[in-house]
């Protein structure tokens, strides 16, 4: 019934934030290779193979393993966990033609293998960077960034809306809106927020 829970439960507690510039189902392996370079610090150079684990439909919506353009590196797996490893980000800038174009970047896709496993949820992967010298590091991500289970830290989402709005206006205007963004509750009129939007 449509009315069923009307007042009392809401949808939107069940919604999260996108930390990256790219389909939800990449997030959980962008984290894993994010956590998993900053743990072994080894140059993107000196790695020999990338393990990765994932649920079964991060293949099937996202199998592009050669990009050609930076919409299409939004639909490839392995160039996120290049771009993930390399960058340790996953922002606009991660999703160009020139990222994907990039000898290094290419160089890691190439060396991506990609595992789904059925029982892992859509919000889960795991990450295994094989060294050239045959060392192993290992990153398990339970729950993406951004999901209701691992929330967004508000520094990481003003960095976030930073990294978009910093391309079409000045720095110094984009962290004026965000502040009066956190201000909103207490704001006596919000058409001071919509005038620096403007």
């Amino acid at each position: 019934m449509i009315t069923e829970g009307l007042g009392k439960s809401w949808t939107i507690t069940g919604n999260g934030y996108k930390p990256y510039a790219c389909g939800v189902v990449l997030h959980p392996l962008i984290d894993a290779m994010i956590g998993v370079s900053r743990a072994s610090q080894i140059p993107a150079t000196q790695l020999a193979q990338v393990d990765i684990k994932v649920h079964t439909d991060v293949v099937r919506i996202t199998g592009v393993d050669n990009p050609g353009s930076g919409l299409m590196s939004k639909f490839s797996a392995n160039h996120a966990a290049s771009i993930a490893y390399i960058d340790r980000a996953a922002g606009v800038k991660q999703f160009t033609k020139e990222r994907a174009d990039d000898p290094v970047v290419q160089a890691v896709r190439k060396i991506v293998k990609i595992q789904t496993v059925p029982s892992f949820r859509l919000d889960e992967a795991e990450a295994m960077v094989t060294t050239r010298s045959g060392a192993q590091h290992v990153k398990h991500i339970e729950h993406a960034t951004g999901t209701v289970a691992n929330p967004i830290s508000d520094a990481a989402l003003e960095e976030k809306f930073l990294g978009n709005a910093t391309s079409v206006m000045k720095e110094a205007r984009a962290r004026k809106i965000a502040a009066l963004v956190t201000q909103l509750d207490t704001l006596k009129d919000v058409a001071v927020l919509v005038r620096a939007c403007a």
